[in-house]
């Protein structure tokens, strides 16, 4: 049986309850693993109402952000999309791409594309000027085992690109999620991603990890992509890391 938004919008609720308290205990390290302290939800929420605030969002990436192995084709997409919307977002997802049967199902998302080429395809949707975008790049770079030691410089690159011709934007880093086939580079890319993450907030940038590995490995459906239920794990890691960052913007 589907879960209603309702359901996992009061289970990601309950999770950043737990996390909070890890949080205060760190302040100063990036979030970890996909945790965020909670935010005061309601006066956010009542402020994007009363100002109509629009969310363009770019989900960025590869075969995941496209939602391949979905039944539906919409991936995470859809989940976190409807959940904004449920909690007062107006939300354009922008990409030159379109995948899936949801409404309003652009995205970014190459079949194959390591960080390089997802750098390269994101010019594409910069003149959309998205003010959120969710990073999920790198499995590919794992698989083809391409140059992995320097991959938090191209990393770097693309975030510095994206900062430097879009004014006002948020951006959401996810680290890659757990693979069966490559478990080992993957770990190292999680690695860097972290630090870049954490070299990023430093600099007080409009950068917040999001620590994908909540999704299990059970939750692949080829040891790669997820199935639907890893594709919902996602969301519900993608909606922690927005709260994230609207609390630091409020």
């Amino acid at each position: 049986m589907a879960r209603s938004p309702m359901h996992w919008a009061l289970l990601a609720t309950l999770w950043l309850t737990l996390s909070s308290l890890a949080a205060a205990i760190q302040p100063a390290n990036p979030i970890p693993e996909g945790k965020a302290p909670k935010n005061n939800l309601e006066s956010t929420i009542n402020h994007r109402d009363t100002n109509k605030f629009l969310l363009r969002i770019m989900p960025l990436g590869a075969s995941i952000t496209m939602g391949y192995k979905s039944t539906d084709g919409n991936g995470y997409r859809e989940h976190i999309r409807e959940q904004l919307r449920y909690e007062g977002w107006q939300v354009d997802m922008v990409g030159s791409k379109r995948n899936g049967t949801m409404r309003n199902n652009h995205h970014e998302g190459h079949i194959g594309f390591r960080v390089d080429q997802v750098s390269q395809v994101a010019e594409k949707t910069i003149p959309k000027q998205p003010n959120l975008i969710l990073i999920n790049a790198g499995t590919n770079d794992a698989l083809q085992k391409h140059s992995i030691d320097s991959i938090g410089t191209r990393m770097n690159s693309l975030i510095t690109k994206l900062f430097n011709q879009i004014n006002d934007t948020t951006i959401i880093l996810s680290t890659l999620l757990p693979n069966k086939k490559q478990p080992k580079l993957v770990k190292e890319i999680n690695k860097q991603y972290r630090h870049l993450a954490a070299v990023w907030r430093a600099k007080n940038a409009r950068v917040v990890l999001a620590d994908m590995s909540l999704v299990r490995e059970d939750q692949l459906v080829d040891g790669v992509h997820p199935d639907d239920y890893g594709y919902k794990e996602m969301a519900s890691v993608w909606w922690a890391a927005i709260q994230v960052a609207e609390a630091e913007e409020s």
